[in-house]
């Protein structure tokens, strides 16, 4: 088997079609037809899926999907989906609908305690996949009535949908009641003529796996990039390995460019990415603040010919305490459109954080708050990865 694969980085996958989908009513529409076409087999795995009235949409198409046939796989997170752990206990479900949660919290467990799947991948008949930062939650969808959250996901088809497929059945193996009977037969592919000729690949990150491969390409991307690079993350806590090669391609004249969120559900991570800015703007990069709304997007572009899109955050919980997986693309078109698209909508709506202005309101006060906000978060992710270790111990002893 490659390394390569090994460490979390499928193989190049062509002639595949791609659609980029922001979040709100439109992507939700798109994720129903999916449901609705459906013939044989649904794979399904989100981090939070909340019994709300965007959860019962998506609920109830999948119990319909169910009822016609077709066999559907619910892989949600224990934690990020309590809400729907509890109700579903408690009702009877159709045979064609399996549902598993990832790690539920026990004390003697044999799982890393505080792993979480972080997955947002949804693969219909083994054809045709959406995958991105997207959960199933009133925050994403807008049905509620506020503004929803700003994210993106990217829907695929073609032969990059098989190995996102695999991906689903393979975290399987960590799930607490799940049974999976595999589709004997499955047609082959139809690949028409009008398939865009694109690069894909899968790009893993799993810490029990030692699969890096998400944090591994963003780091390539950011050392090779030649012109420009642009980061759309929601919770930017950099390592200090990506921290430098920011800078470094700053120096090396790169147009570094960051969108982070000026609102934050988690407000100890804003304060703790605001630690990093003026180190950031005194080394030449530029730093974008969204304002309309929270940003939950995982996006990235370099040069004019690659993107990367998944559930990863640049921070240390994506890279050892989650499960993640993303897509990167190399194609100019479908890179240089989802870029014109994606910035045409967010910078109008961002405020540019200039190093002059930001240094003279940066007070003493506010710079402590920052510092003692990093510090916490390393403190509580310290004490996660302590919990992991000893855990997996236990478990191996169990």
């Amino acid at each position: 088997m490659n390394w390569r694969f090994k460490i979390g980085i499928y193989p190049w996958r062509s002639f595949n079609q791609t659609k980029l989908l922001q979040s709100g009513t439109h992507f939700f529409e798109e994720l129903l037809d999916c449901i609705h076409n459906s013939k044989s087999e649904i794979q399904f795995q989100v981090y939070i899926f909340e019994w709300d009235t965007t959860g019962k949409k998506i609920w109830e198409a999948l119990e319909a999907a169910a009822k016609r046939g077709v066999l559907v796989n619910l892989r949600l997170d224990a934690y990020g989906s309590s809400n729907f752990l509890s109700l579903t206990q408690k009702n009877q479900l159709h045979p064609n609908l399996q549902i598993a949660f990832y790690s539920p919290f026990k004390l003697w467990s044999k799982q890393p305690m505080g792993m979480r799947l972080h997955h947002k991948i949804m693969v219909f008949d083994r054809s045709v996949a959406i995958i991105g930062g997207i959960n199933i939650a009133n925050q994403y969808s807008g049905y509620g009535g506020n503004k929803p959250w700003l994210d993106y996901a990217i829907k695929v088809s073609g032969e990059i949908s098989r190995d996102l497929h695999r991906i689903c059945l393979k975290t399987g193996n960590r799930f607490k009641r799940f049974r999976f009977e595999p589709i004997k037969s499955i047609a082959p592919l139809e690949l028409g003529s009008n398939l865009e000729h694109s690069h894909i690949r899968v790009l893993e990150n799993n810490w029990l796996k030692g699969k890096f491969g998400i944090s591994k390409q963003y780091k390539a991307q950011t050392r090779f990039c030649k012109k420009e690079l642009w980061i759309i993350n929601s919770y930017f806590v950099p390592s200090n390995a990506l921290l430098r090669l920011l800078k470094k391609a700053a120096k090396r004249n790169v147009s570094v460019n960051l969108i982070l969120g000026g609102q934050s559900d988690v407000q100890l991570v804003k304060y703790a990415s605001e630690f990093f800015y003026n180190d950031l703007l005194k080394a030449g990069l530029n730093i974008y603040e969204y304002k309309e709304s929270v940003l939950h997007a995982k996006l990235a572009f370099a040069d004019d010919n690659w993107m990367c899109i998944g559930s990863y955050n640049l921070n240390h919980l994506s890279d050892f305490g989650s499960i993640e997986c993303n897509v990167e693309i190399r194609n100019e078109l479908i890179a240089t459109q989802c870029k014109t698209e994606l910035l045409s909508y967010t910078l109008p709506l961002c405020n540019k954080i200039k190093a002059n202005d930001y240094s003279n309101t940066n007070s003493l006060l506010i710079r402590m708050r920052n510092f003692l906000s990093f510090q916490l978060l390393r403190i509580l992710l310290n004490l996660l990865f302590f919990f992991q270790r000893n855990s997996k111990k236990l478990g191996k002893e169990a």
